[in-house]
C-alpha cells in the first residue's frame, strides 16, 4: 500500500511539492522573525548592531531563514510534513500512518536524510557559529543555525493547514493553493490575517514549555505542534490557548478529503471533529461574477472555535428536500470553496505566524549576565529556567581566529536568578587579543527541559590592577594617594584611583600595554608586567616624605 501510495505521490509530484504555498511560507517566515525576541538577543547579547539583518554570507540572516522556510517543501522532505494529533502513538503520526515520519519527530531526528536539520544539529550549528576558531566557519555556523530554525519554523507552519493535521496529502486545489491565491490577489486582504491576532487571546500560552515530554520527541518545541490535550472526545479544549497547533486544526476545520469522517471505517481518515451536530445551516449573500447570490453554509457553532463557515450545504441538498429522493442513491457532499477558505484563513494564518514566532523565541530565550572584572567576575543566569552545563570564555585574536582562554572554563548549576561568583580570568596575552577584555562566554548544557541548549554572551571584563601602598618603616598605610594607570601606547590615562584608608587602590588594567604612574613618588613611570596585585613600599630617600 505504502509503494502504491508513493507511486500516485510521484505522479503528481509538481502538484503535491507546492504544499502553505513556498511563497506563503517565505511571507509566514519574515513576519514571524520581525515578531521574534531573537533580533533583540543577536544585537544585545552578541554584538550583531543589524541583528536579523546583519549580512553572512553573502544574506542577512533573516533571508537565510527564509531559504529554509522554503527548502523544506523539497522532495522528499514534504512526506514528513504531517501530524495527525489523535493517532495513538506519534510513531503513527505521519501521512497514512508510516508513509512519512511525524512532522515532530522529524523535527528532533538527527538521522534526517542528508543533510540533516534536526533541532539538535540547529543548536550544534549554533554553538559553531560562537565558538569556531576561523571566522569563515562561525560565519557558516550561522547561515546554517538559520537556514535550519526557518526549516523548522516550516514544520510548525503547516500543523496550521488542514490537509497536514488530519492526514490529507490534498495533492489537487486545497486550502494552500487557494490562500496563496488570494495573498497574490488581495495582499491587504493576506497582510490583515498574517499581521492578526490568534482567535484566542495570548494563543500560544507559554505553559506549552513546560508540559511533560514524549520520549520519542522529548524537546518542547513539539508541544507547539501537539499538546496531547485533545483526545478526540473533548474539542472544547482546543479553544483554549494552551493547545497544538495540530489539535486546533484537526478538531475545529475539514480539509478537502477528511469532511464529516467521524463515521469512516478508515481510521486513518476518521477524525471525531467536526461533526455534524457541531454546525447550523445559515444563508449568506456571496459575490459570485459581481453578481450577489445567497448560499447554503455550514457555520461552526459549537465543539471548540466557533462562528465561522465551516463548509458549504451540498448542492443536491434542496433538491433531497423538493422532490424527497432517497439519501442513499443521491449524496450531497459539502464543500469548501472560497469563501470557507476565507474564514479559515482569517484564523488558521494568525496561528501559523504566532506559534512559529514562538519556536524562534524558545531557540534564543537563554540569556546570561555578567559582572564583575577578571579578579573577580561573576555569571548570572538571566533566564527563565534553571541552567546545568559549561561556561566557557573565548576571545579573538588579531588575525579574527576565536579562541579559548585558558583556564576560564566553569562547570556549574544555577537556578533563575542564580550566580556562579569570585571567578578568576587571566587576561591573555599570547596571541594578543584583537580587542582587550572583549569576550564571548558561551554556555552548553541544560536549559529547563532541553538537554543540550546553547547560549552566547558577548561581554566586556575589564582587568584590574589591585595597588597597595605602605611605608618601607613601619608599615604604615599611604592614603589618599593619586595613582595613575596609563597606556603605553597612546600615553593616555586609563584610570585614576586614589588609596584608601588601608592604602589600597584598584585600577583598570590593560595587561601587556599599561604602567603605573604616582604622582607623588615617581619621577617616572612604573611598567608592572606582574600579577593582578601590587605593593610598593617606599623608602627610597628621594624626598616624598615616605
Amino acid at each position: 500500500m505504502r509503494l502504491v501510495f508513493l507511486a500516485l505521490v510521484l505522479l503528481v509530484l509538481p502538484r503535491f511539492a507546492e504544499c502553505y504555498e513556498v511563497s506563503t511560507h517565505e511571507d509566514l517566515v519574515r513576519t514571524a522573525s520581525r515578531r521574534s525576541v531573537g533580533d533583540q538577543t543577536l544585537m544585545e547579547d552578541l554584538g550583531l548592531k543589524d541583528g536579523f539583518r546583519t549580512t553572512i554570507r553573502g544574506k542577512v540572516l533573516e533571508e537565510w531563514l527564509v531559504d529554509g522556510g522554503t527548502n523544506e517543501d523539497n522532495f522528499p522532505r514534504f512526506l514528513n510534513h504531517f501530524h495527525n494529533p489523535l493517532a495513538s502513538n506519534w510513531s503513527e503520526a505521519g501521512l497514512g500512518g508510516s508513509v512519512g515520519q511525524s512532522a515532530v519527530l522529524w523535527a528532533q531526528n538527527p538521522s534526517q536524510s542528508a543533510p540533516s536539520w534536526s533541532w539538535r544539529d540547529v543548536r550544534q550549528a549554533y554553538l559553531d557559529a560562537l565558538t569556531k576558531p576561523m571566522i569563515g566557519d562561525r560565519d557558516k555556523g550561522f547561515a546554517t543555525t538559520f537556514e535550519g530554525l526557518g526549516r523548522q519554523m516550516h514544520l510548525v507552519q503547516d500543523a496550521a493547514s488542514p490537509g497536514h493535521a488530519r492526514n490529507d496529502p490534498h495533492i489537487l486545489f486545497n486550502y494552500e493553493s487557494a490562500i496563496d491565491g488570494l495573498r497574490l490577489r488581495e495582499a491587504s486582504t493576506f497582510a490583515s490575517w498574517r499581521d492578526g491576532a490568534p482567535d484566542t487571546p495570548g494563543a500560544p500560552d507559554p505553559g506549552w514549555q513546560s508540559l511533560d515530554g514524549n520520549p520519542l520527541a522529548p524537546i518542547a518545541i513539539a508541544r507547539l505542534v501537539d499538546a496531547d490535550r485533545y483526545t478526540g472526545a473533548n474539542p472544547g479544549v482546543t479553544a483554549g490557548a494552551l493547545i497544538g497547533l495540530s489539535e486546533y486544526t484537526n478538531a475545529n476545520f475539514f480539509s478537502e478529503d477528511r469532511i464529516f469522517t467521524e463515521n469512516d471505517a478508515n481510521p486513518q481518515s476518521r477524525f471525531p471533529f467536526p461533526k455534524r451536530s457541531s454546525v447550523v445551516e445559515q444563508d449568506v449573500n456571496v459575490q459570485v461574477g459581481g453578481a450577489t447570490v445567497k448560499r447554503r453554509y455550514l457555520v461552526k457553532a459549537a465543539d471548540g472555535a466557533t462562528g465561522y463557515r465551516l463548509a458549504t450545504v451540498g448542492f443536491l441538498r434542496e433538491y433531497h428536500r423538493r422532490f424527497g429522493l432517497d439519501l442513499g442513491r443521491f449524496l450531497e457532499t459539502p464543500s469548501l470553496d472560497e469563501a470557507v477558505y476565507r474564514d479559515y484563513a482569517e484564523r488558521l494564518v494568525p496561528r501559523a505566524v504566532t506559534y512559529s514566532t514562538a519556536l524562534l523565541d524558545y531557540f534564543f530565550r537563554g540569556r546570561l549576565f555578567v559582572s564583575g572584572d577578571d579578579v573577580s567576575m561573576a555569571i548570572r543566569n538571566s533566564s527563565d529556567e534553571p541552567m546545568s552545563g559549561t561556561f566557557t570564555l573565548y576571545y579573538d585574536d588579531a588575525g579574527d581566529t576565536r579562541r579559548p582562554v585558558p583556564g576560564a572554563s566553569w562547570t556549574g548549576a544555577l537556578a533563575p536568578g542564580g550566580r556562579l561568583t569570585d571567578l578568576r580570568v587571566i587576561a591573555p596575552t599570547s596571541p594578543a587579543p584583537k580587542e582587550a577584555g572583549k569576550y564571548m562566554l558561551v554556555f552548553r548544557g541544560a536549559l529547563g527541559t532541553e538537554s543540550d541548549a546553547v547560549i552566547g554572551k558577548q561581554v566586556a571584563i575589564e582587568s584590574v590592577l589591585s595597588v597597595r601602598l605602605l611605608k618601607r618603616k613601619d608599615g604604615t598605610p599611604i592614603r589618599d594617594t593619586s595613582i595613575q594607570a596609563i597606556d603605553r601606547t597612546t600615553g593616555e590615562p586609563v584610570t585614576v584611583a586614589t588609596t584608601d584608608q588601608d592604602g589600597r587602590a584598584k585600577l583598570s588594567w590593560r595587561p601587556g600595554r599599561t604602567v603605573l604612574f604616582i604622582p607623588s613618588v615617581n619621577v617616572f613611570p612604573m611598567y608592572w608586567a606582574g600579577g593582578a596585585s601590587f605593593v610598593m613600599i617606599c623608602g627610597c630617600g628621594c624626598g616624598c616624605g615616605y
